[in-house]
């Protein structure tokens, strides 16, 4: 898949201390972790749910003979969720990514993997594997701009293409509650002579990006809705999102920056206080099993595997040939964005939410 590639596409304010059921799956999502005996794992909302009921759940009901709760949630509010939780925490695996890493580790509210039991760890790059023993990547996630292939005959190749006038209240974006946005603010910081230490440069940019915005979606799986209903030309876009509605015939593709694709990260961990561990355990052992991570990086999914042993095929072929080419990448310093998060968080609701 190259930058021409057609692959037509499918908070609030943050309140922690810092950034896509069945029938057998009924409970309801924030069940207490220590309630039950059954699991309750975090996942993000979109393409990380569905494919934790589809594929991870039943995977490990297959193995442990005991089912999982997904619970869905954005990471932050996960985080504050969490936070608030005095020990007794509402999930017993949780996905995160670095920001929130960083700031739940220093709250004490993630466990040290049970290397004893996750043995497909073994599977995994050291890189990916927390030097603590607290998390690793359970898989990545690719993103570049979405576009509408009808309204924009020519595939955009950066991203300063989202402030052409040509797009007046077509575009939409994320914002740093979510990884991906978050992600997209470095970026911006980067292009116009910023850092992660010095973000103003992206609030420029955002600023100047004002009038062209049709709304902010509420997350990122929300795009491919939006593009459904004919109400942007051109996004910031995640490929799990975009590919299945090219497949479905929506008129929506994806192109690569010419700064390279975006990639962000979903951490798996054990949180502190929960009393499945074993059951927790084996659901991070499941996340990186290999015929698990395989079905993952397929259709409808698309994730990128941490699992060495998953060859890239079918549409990550196009975005990279192998795991190690795509983590050159990951270059971002998250210990800056960990710590102002929240004011990003703060402003960004204040200055593009609440208008």
């Amino acid at each position: 898949m190259t930058a021409s590639t057609r692959i037509p596409v499918s908070r609030r304010h943050f309140l922690g201390g810092l950034g896509v059921a069945g029938a057998s799956l009924t409970l309801s999502p924030w069940v207490h972790a220590q309630s039950s005996e059954r699991l309750v794992a975090m996942a993000i909302p979109g393409t990380w749910e569905r494919s934790a009921r589809s594929v991870v759940a039943p995977a490990f009901k297959k193995k442990m003979g005991a089912d999982v709760t997904v619970s869905p949630a954005l990471i932050v509010d996960a985080l504050a969720k969490l936070s608030a939780s005095k020990g007794q925490p509402p999930f017993d695996v949780v996905m995160m990514d670095e920001p929130a890493e960083i700031n739940a580790k220093s709250q004490g509210l993630l466990a040290s993997l049970p290397v004893d039991r996750i043995p497909n760890l073994a599977k995994v790059p050291k890189q990916l594997i927390g030097a603590d023993g607290m998390g690793v990547m359970s898989a990545m996630q690719v993103f570049g701009i979405a576009y509408n292939p009808k309204t924009i005959k020519t595939p955009p190749k950066s991203w300063e293409e989202l402030w052409s006038p040509a797009y007046k209240g077509r575009v939409l974006i994320s914002g740093p509650d979510t990884t991906i946005g978050a992600t997209w603010m470095v970026e911006l910081a980067r292009m116009n002579g910023g850092s992660e230490k010095n973000l103003e440069p992206a609030w420029k940019m955002l600023e100047k990006l004002r009038p062209n915005l049709a709304t902010i979606p509420a997350n990122p799986g929300a795009v491919g809705p939006l593009f459904q209903q004919g109400q942007a030309d051109i996004a910031l876009g995640f490929l799990s999102v975009v590919e299945p509605l090219r497949l479905r015939g929506v008129d929506v593709a994806i192109a690569k920056p010419d700064t390279g694709w975006g990639l962000v990260s979903n951490i798996v961990h054990i949180t502190n206080g929960t009393r499945n561990m074993e059951h927790a355990a084996a659901y991070v052992n499941t996340l990186l099993d290999t015929q698990v991570q395989e079905q993952l990086a397929l259709e409808p999914y698309y994730s990128v595997p941490s699992n060495r042993e998953v060859a890239f095929t079918g549409a990550l072929a196009g975005v990279a040939s192998n795991q190690a080419e795509l983590l050159q990448r990951r270059s971002i310093d998250w210990v800056s964005i960990a710590a102002q998060r929240r004011d990003l968080i703060d402003r960004f609701n204040r200055e593009f939410r609440r208008r």
